[in-house]
Protein backbone atom coordinates (compact mmCIF):
# COMPACT_ATOMS: atom_id res chain seq x y z
CA UNK A 1 0.00 0.00 0.00
CA UNK A 2 2.74 2.28 0.96
CA UNK A 3 4.58 1.77 -2.40
CA UNK A 4 1.28 3.23 -4.26
CA UNK A 5 1.00 6.35 -1.71
CA UNK A 6 4.26 7.80 -2.65
CA UNK A 7 4.23 7.84 -6.44
CA UNK A 8 0.54 8.80 -6.30
CA UNK A 9 1.50 12.13 -3.88
CA UNK A 10 4.53 12.94 -6.25
CA UNK A 11 1.46 12.92 -9.29
CA UNK A 12 0.16 15.16 -7.38
CA UNK A 13 2.48 17.58 -6.70
CA UNK A 14 4.02 17.68 -10.34
CA UNK A 15 0.00 18.45 -11.48
CA UNK A 16 -0.52 21.47 -8.88
CA UNK A 17 3.31 22.63 -10.21
CA UNK A 18 1.84 22.32 -13.99
CA UNK A 19 -1.31 24.27 -12.88
CA UNK A 20 0.18 27.59 -12.15
CA UNK A 21 -0.25 30.16 -14.57
CA UNK A 22 2.35 31.39 -16.71
CA UNK A 23 4.13 34.52 -15.44
CA UNK A 24 6.75 36.15 -18.24
CA UNK A 25 9.50 37.71 -16.88
CA UNK A 26 10.08 41.34 -15.43
CA UNK A 27 11.39 43.43 -18.47
CA UNK A 28 14.00 45.40 -17.66
CA UNK A 29 14.59 49.49 -18.05
CA UNK A 30 16.49 49.07 -21.30
CA UNK A 31 13.42 46.65 -22.72
CA UNK A 32 11.37 48.88 -21.76
CA UNK A 33 12.51 51.69 -23.11
CA UNK A 34 12.88 50.12 -26.27
CA UNK A 35 9.35 49.41 -26.71
CA UNK A 36 8.20 53.15 -25.68
CA UNK A 37 10.62 54.08 -28.62
CA UNK A 38 8.87 51.35 -30.97
CA UNK A 39 5.43 52.67 -30.16
CA UNK A 40 6.04 56.11 -29.87
CA UNK A 41 3.45 58.03 -31.67
CA UNK A 42 1.00 55.57 -31.78
CA UNK A 43 -1.76 55.06 -30.20
CA UNK A 44 -3.27 51.56 -28.95
CA UNK A 45 -6.45 49.69 -30.37
CA UNK A 46 -8.68 47.15 -28.77
CA UNK A 47 -7.11 44.21 -29.21
CA UNK A 48 -7.62 41.35 -32.00
CA UNK A 49 -7.00 37.90 -32.13
CA UNK A 50 -5.56 37.25 -35.21
CA UNK A 51 -3.89 39.37 -37.38
CA UNK A 52 -3.27 38.78 -41.13
CA UNK A 53 0.10 37.56 -42.08
CA UNK A 54 1.56 38.93 -45.39
CA UNK A 55 4.76 38.15 -46.96
CA UNK A 56 6.36 41.85 -45.93
CA UNK A 57 5.69 40.93 -42.24
CA UNK A 58 8.58 41.67 -40.09
CA UNK A 59 9.09 40.40 -36.54
CA UNK A 60 11.19 42.17 -33.74
CA UNK A 61 11.33 40.69 -30.29
CA UNK A 62 11.64 43.16 -27.19
CA UNK A 63 13.22 41.73 -24.29
CA UNK A 64 11.35 38.18 -23.62
CA UNK A 65 7.95 39.53 -23.16
CA UNK A 66 7.03 41.28 -26.44
CA UNK A 67 7.07 40.34 -30.37
CA UNK A 68 6.28 43.50 -32.48
CA UNK A 69 4.98 42.51 -36.11
CA UNK A 70 5.17 45.40 -38.60
CA UNK A 71 4.99 45.58 -42.53
CA UNK A 72 4.82 48.50 -44.70
CA UNK A 73 2.04 50.55 -43.20
CA UNK A 74 0.55 52.76 -40.47
CA UNK A 75 -0.54 50.07 -38.08
CA UNK A 76 1.93 47.82 -36.47
CA UNK A 77 1.15 44.97 -33.61
CA UNK A 78 2.33 44.51 -30.42
CA UNK A 79 1.84 40.53 -28.89
CA UNK A 80 3.10 39.76 -25.85
CA UNK A 81 2.84 36.02 -25.32
CA UNK A 82 1.72 35.05 -21.53
CA UNK A 83 4.80 33.40 -20.81
CA UNK A 84 7.30 35.47 -22.39
CA UNK A 85 9.35 33.55 -25.08
CA UNK A 86 12.28 32.99 -23.55
CA UNK A 87 15.61 32.55 -25.88
CA UNK A 88 13.93 34.52 -28.58
CA UNK A 89 16.06 37.31 -28.24
CA UNK A 90 18.89 35.79 -28.83
CA UNK A 91 19.33 35.91 -32.47
CA UNK A 92 17.47 33.17 -33.32
CA UNK A 93 14.57 32.97 -35.72
CA UNK A 94 11.25 32.54 -35.06
CA UNK A 95 9.16 30.43 -36.71
CA UNK A 96 4.97 29.87 -37.06
CA UNK A 97 2.81 27.87 -39.16
CA UNK A 98 -0.11 28.97 -39.87
CA UNK A 99 -2.83 27.24 -41.65
CA UNK A 100 -5.36 29.97 -41.65
CA UNK A 101 -3.03 32.55 -43.63
CA UNK A 102 -3.37 34.39 -40.16
CA UNK A 103 -0.88 34.76 -37.20
CA UNK A 104 -3.12 33.88 -34.11
CA UNK A 105 -3.64 34.01 -30.10
CA UNK A 106 -2.59 30.57 -29.25
CA UNK A 107 -0.57 29.49 -32.01
CA UNK A 108 2.42 27.86 -31.06
CA UNK A 109 5.86 30.08 -32.07
CA UNK A 110 9.25 28.02 -32.18
CA UNK A 111 12.56 29.79 -32.10
CA UNK A 112 15.09 28.41 -34.24
CA UNK A 113 18.94 28.14 -34.42
CA UNK A 114 19.07 28.79 -38.16
CA UNK A 115 22.88 27.56 -38.81
CA UNK A 116 22.06 24.41 -36.62
CA UNK A 117 18.29 23.93 -37.58
CA UNK A 118 18.12 23.03 -33.60
CA UNK A 119 15.15 23.99 -32.13
CA UNK A 120 15.28 25.95 -28.71
CA UNK A 121 12.02 26.23 -27.11
CA UNK A 122 8.30 27.86 -28.36
CA UNK A 123 6.24 29.78 -26.66
CA UNK A 124 1.99 30.76 -27.50
CA UNK A 125 1.09 33.82 -28.67
CA UNK A 126 -1.18 36.20 -26.59
CA UNK A 127 -3.71 38.97 -28.03
CA UNK A 128 -2.38 41.60 -30.63
CA UNK A 129 -2.95 45.22 -30.01
CA UNK A 130 -2.70 47.22 -32.95
CA UNK A 131 -1.05 50.72 -32.85
CA UNK A 132 -1.84 53.34 -35.43
CA UNK A 133 0.46 56.37 -36.16
CA UNK A 134 -1.70 59.18 -36.60
CA UNK A 135 -2.40 60.85 -39.93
Amino acid sequence: MRALIVPTVLLLIAGSACAAPLKAPTPSAKDEAELAKALEGRTAGKPQSCIPNSINMNVRQIGTNTLIYSNIGRTIWRNDPPGGCIGAGRGYALISRSTTGSACRGDIVTIRDQVSGMSYGSCALGDFIPYTKAK
